[in-house]
């Protein structure tokens, strides 16, 4: 900005002051929103800020699934879901003072359901059954996770001990629980609890997780 004078029938201008600058009105521009995924549920960020043109924000709203508005704080966070591999969305919409909407989609996918699992402790007193003397004998105790509810197995019991007493043996069928779970003691056994052999299970043909029998 400059001043004008004239004195005397002359003029005289003043140097620039200094320039004032700012934010011009402009179109809306696009909200910060991000998606991030968790092992059963999906969380959503979103910011305003950046949408900022000059004018003031008036309202932002969110949409969850493709359900109903929400109004919403100009940042915030939201975390949706209750189960692995669920798609879920949101849409960010930002309107200022002037009327201007512009909105902003993120979509994301809860974890993939882990594999199941199942592995073996000792439990109980086996001494005394056939070719299990040396004191240490126990059965086997199956633990499963994550298999499909009330569903029935082949289970076999393993272990890396020396001959005649390794392998592959026994057998029977093992139903899991409501929830998919197996709790169980089983009827084979094993000594040589002394931290230097692994035992597990085969299961519909497939072998589990080893562990050290102890």
């Amino acid at each position: 900005m400059r001043a004008v004078a004239t004195v005397e029938g002359s003029t005289y201008a003043s140097a620039d002051s200094n320039q004032i600058t700012g934010n011009p009105y402009g179109p809306l521009k696009q909200p910060a929103v991000t998606a991030s995924q968790n092992p059963t549920s999906v969380t959503f960020n979103w910011d305003a800020g950046p949408a900022a043109n000059g004018r003031s924000i008036k309202t932002v709203r969110i949409r969850i699934d493709g359900g109903g508005w929400q109004n919403v704080g100009a940042s915030g966070s939201r975390t949706v879901g209750d189960g692995y591999s669920q798609r879920r969305t949101i849409d960010v919409e930002v309107t200022d003072q002037a009327g201007q909407q512009i909105t902003r989609s993120a979509e994301q996918t809860s974890g993939p359901k882990p594999d199941p699992r199942a592995w073996v402790t000792s439990t109980g007193n086996a001494n005394g059954q056939p070719n299990c003397n040396d004191g240490t004998c126990a059965y086997f105790y199956l633990t499963g996770r994550g298999f499909p509810a009330n569903s029935s197995m082949w289970v076999q019991c393993a272990s890396n001990a020396p001959p005649p007493y390794g392998g592959t043996f026994a057998g029977r069928t093992v139903t899991t629980d409501g929830n998919g779970n197996i709790d169980q003691q089983l009827g084979c056994y094993l000594g040589m609890r002394r931290g230097t052999i692994e035992a597990w299970v085969v299961m519909d043909g497939k072998e589990y997780e080893h562990r050290v029998w102890q």
